[in-house]
């Protein structure tokens, strides 16, 4: 098997959702509740991408709506970047 990569937009389409009303830590209390999305990359229907719905309330999350992606950067503890992907209605 071989792996490759391909740039593609960053829009897509809800495929599914759940929220989250429970934290699974203490550094999660004041995030509940929030929206976690698997996303259909438009490009690739068949892609699909997991992140949280961002500047959204729960009760606004709908299979099918579109989103774009944001990009919420982090640095590890040996510095490194990691950004993790983010959705946003459309």
């Amino acid at each position: 098997m071989t792996f490759g990569h391909r740039v593609l937009a960053p829009r897509g389409t809800i495929y599914s959702y759940t929220v989250v009303h429970h934290p699974t830590t203490n550094a999660l209390s004041a995030s509940v509740p929030y929206v976690v999305v698997l996303v259909s990359v438009d490009e690739e229907p068949n892609v699909r991408v997991v992140g949280n719905l961002v500047d959204a309330a729960p009760t606004e999350a709908r299979i099918g709506l579109p989103v774009e992606a944001v990009w919420d950067e982090r640095r590890a503890d040996d510095g490194t970047v990691i950004l993790l992907p983010q959705w946003r209605l459309v």
